[in-house]
């Protein structure tokens, strides 16, 4: 059932707002600084201590007690700043006390990095250097249901690699961890029918061939030791950098196998999603569509207070202040030697707007003279110097089309297949030499399927693909034969952005010299969400009012993301303001059960893309004329140039 949408986009009146002072200047008699927390980004820390001593005269005293520990010691207000690998926790596992901070503060990300896949195997005495392991595969490994090195599942990745017939030792932290929870938070996301267990810090109860070792070190050793061949753990890049020993490659969502390195996990945190207290969530980063990115990047976060506390004064605040400033900018050039990998610019803004909140901080950091490596000055989101420089994987590293059906060697001739109306649904045209065969879409071998239809007389099939599948999955579509042999295949990958179908407005600024700020659209710009068709016309200080029917029954409930790329002058595209400066209030009086709507966001410290609204399956928002709604304003920053600017607007309905 189609359904048309009233939808418009138009002027909105923005305010100007002065921003605080954004330059730093190395100055005498900073007051000394002491922090706890976590081990894996110790060295980090420890550099940059280093570095703003010998710059600035800054003493910072950093104990590398682990995360839980600076988290307590944070609370327990010892310390002036904690450094944790996760968010304090409101149930901890261990039944302990929730972990509740006694004063004011924010999450001001500041190491990134990988969280590696660190094996140790050999044929014939020649140890195996380029392993490449889909998610799913990894899922079945420590989940204990693929247990052999040459499992059909590994050997169709790792094609040409004598996998030898060895026992798989899965090692794993003995000790409540944030790598255990990071994996295992992965597998339940993503391979939920393959890991069962859902997402812990303590990683769960296992029988041997696991091995249970205590910490980083822990865990990386065994691996690296003589006993250890055969074994994989999950552990910091930086620990399997430090041992010499090679780390899986792990199929991302754009089909390619790629390693943790340092511009991988940059390119990945480039699409974290930032909450409202600076933690991020890493899931979108993990689906990353870049054929560079890696899927399982990590981050550790400095905890800031945001107002004095019995040990942080005004004057520990600007060293503070100083010293985030030094690690957000410079320091993330330490990162790579390191193990470890620079934060990328969006990360790198949200978390500069932070420093400004710490008591006795002359205002944000100035990324105009940030020497962060991941960008310069005039950069936008989508354009910086990390995604202009960051390297390709080779063309050998991109999963091929189908890449095993189980054992098969027959004879595999290519089909052409395309999507239908968009997807999700794959259509084959053979011709009438086909008809009566069987259209499959599967996984590993050919008694897998995900749908399955018979050609007809002209040997035309549609087959229906998974409508939730992963965006860059690549799912095979065979024919197969009466007698169950495959007479030909292909493969359908799963668009960048999934099966929704995207549409965009433009924006326009204006800024005259009398001060006044007005946004508009154009009139009559068509979108479109597949199915679903609306028109743009011009209304005041508002999104505009529409409606979205979920009648399909291949949906799952849905999402309504928006996002905002940065205004960009007419006159001079070197002048930009961000996209953060136009904000939106949801409007909407009632709304049907199962529909809701997300927090509001600020002009001038909004964060995109970010979601909107999402419904439950079978909603509808045209109950009751229930329609959505949302309202826009626009802070523009204090000197913005006279002139127009143009931004894009981004709305994407997606089926989940």
């Amino acid at each position: 059932m189609r359904r048309p949408l009233a939808f418009a986009v138009a002027a909105a009146v923005a305010t100007v707002v002065l921003p605080g002072p954004g330059s730093w200047a190395a100055v005498d008699a900073y007051t000394p600084l002491s922090g706890s927390g976590s081990t894996w980004a110790q060295n980090a820390v420890d550099q940059w201590r280093r570095d703003v001593a010998e710059l600035d005269g800054l003493t910072v005293y950093y104990a590398g007690s682990g995360s839980t520990a600076g988290r307590r010691d944070f609370i327990d207000q010892t310390v002036d700043f904690a450094v944790t690998d996760i968010p304090f926790q409101t149930a901890p596992e261990d039944g302990s006390p929730p972990e509740t901070p006694t004063s004011s503060f924010a999450y001001v990300p500041t190491v990134g990095g990988g969280l590696a896949l660190m094996y140790n195997l050999r044929i014939d005495g020649e140890r195996v250097t380029d392993l490449r392991l889909p998610g799913e595969v990894v899922a079945g490994i420590f989940s204990g249901a693929i247990t052999r090195w040459n499992d059909p599942a590994i050997r169709a990745d790792n094609p040409g690699v004598a996998l030898p017939d060895r026992a798989i030792t899965p090692v794993y932290r003995a000790d409540a961890s944030a790598t255990s929870l990071q994996l295992t938070s992965w597998m339940a996301d993503r391979y939920p029918e393959v890991w069962t267990k859902g997402a812990s810090s303590q990683f769960p109860p296992v029988a041997p061939p696991f091995t249970g070792q205590s910490g980083s070190l822990g865990v990386a050793g065994f691996v690296s030791q003589s006993y250890g061949e055969g074994a994989i753990t999950y552990v910091e890049n930086a620990y399997a950098m430090a041992t010499g020993f090679p780390v899986a490659k792990v199929l991302n969502d754009a089909g390619y196998f790629v390693a943790p390195t340092p511009a991988a996990v940059s390119i990945a945190l480039q699409d974290a999603q930032i909450r409202a207290d600076g933690s991020l969530d890493l899931a979108a980063a993990g689906r990353s569509t870049d054929p560079r990115a890696y899927p399982l990047p990590t981050v550790s976060y400095t905890v800031v207070p945001t107002q004095t506390t019995r040990i942080l004064t005004t004057d520990k605040g600007r060293s503070l202040a100083r010293f985030l400033a030094y690690a957000l900018c410079a320091g993330q050039q330490r990162a790579p030697g390191l193990g470890y990998a620079a934060l990328p610019l969006p990360l790198v803004r949200n978390a500069a707007a932070r420093v400004a909140d710490i008591p006795g901080a002359s205002g944000p950091v100035d990324l105009s003279s940030c020497a962060n490596p991941t960008f310069s000055s005039g950069d936008t989101d989508s354009d910086t110097v990390l995604l202009r420089t960051a390297p390709m994987p080779p063309t050998a590293d991109k999963r091929a089309g189908v890449v095993a059906l189980g054992d098969l060697t027959e004879a595999r001739r290519t089909m052409t297949i395309t999507l239908v109306d968009g997807g999700p649904r794959a259509r084959l045209d053979a011709g009438p030499t086909w008809a009566g065969a069987t259209l499959r879409a599967g996984t590993f071998t050919p008694t897998t399927t995900l749908g399955q239809t018979t050609l007809d007389a002209t040997g035309v099939a549609v087959v229906t693909l998974p409508p939730t599948a992963t965006p860059g999955t690549v799912v095979p579509v065979y024919l197969a034969q009466s007698d169950g042999t495959v007479a030909a295949w292909n493969a359908v990958t799963i668009p960048a952005a999934g099966f929704p179908q995207r549409t965009t407005g433009d924006l326009v600024a204006t800024v005259t010299a009398s001060g006044l700020f007005q946004l508009s659209a154009p009139a009559a710009t068509v979108v479109d969400f597949g199915d679903l068709r609306r028109e743009v016309t011009s209304a005041a200080r508002a999104l505009g009012r529409f409606t979205i029917t979920d009648d399909r029954e291949t949906l799952s409930g849905w999402s309504l993301q928006i996002a905002v790329a940065d205004f960009v002058s007419a006159a001079d595209p070197t002048t930009t303001f961000p996209a953060s400066a136009l904000g939106y209030a949801p409007e909407q009086v009632t709304l049907p059960s199962g529909v809701a709507f997300s927090d509001a966001q600020e002009a001038g410290s909004a964060v995109y893309p970010a979601v909107l609204a999402t419904g439950e399956p079978g909603t509808s928002t045209a109950l009751a004329g229930a329609t959505l709604d949302a309202a826009l304003s626009l802070r523009v920053p204090k000197d913005t140039p006279v002139g127009s600017y143009r931004s894009t607007l981004t709305l994407t309905l997606i089926a989940r």
